[in-house]
């Protein structure tokens, strides 16, 4: 099935900055579509391409704290 998540991206500020400046910052909403391989209690996972071997690519794994939406 394929599905569309919204999800939120961990980021990182890699200088020195004010403490006021870093707990400012938030993380970005992405959004991914592919095929759902699995939905389990800890993680959605996606691939991006499945071939007809059963193989897949572009393998995508969100943890559940992230997941803001699930469109299917």
């Amino acid at each position: 099935m394929r599905v569309t998540v919204l999800w939120l991206d961990t980021a990182t500020i890699d200088e020195w900055i004010p403490r006021d400046d870093a707990i400012k910052e938030v993380c970005s909403i992405v959004e991914s579509t592919g095929w759902l391989l699995e939905d389990n209690s800890e993680y959605l996972i996606l691939c991006h391409s499945k071939g007809r071997d059963g193989q897949v690519c572009g393998v995508l794994i969100i943890p559940k704290g992230c997941v803001v939406e699930v469109e299917k």
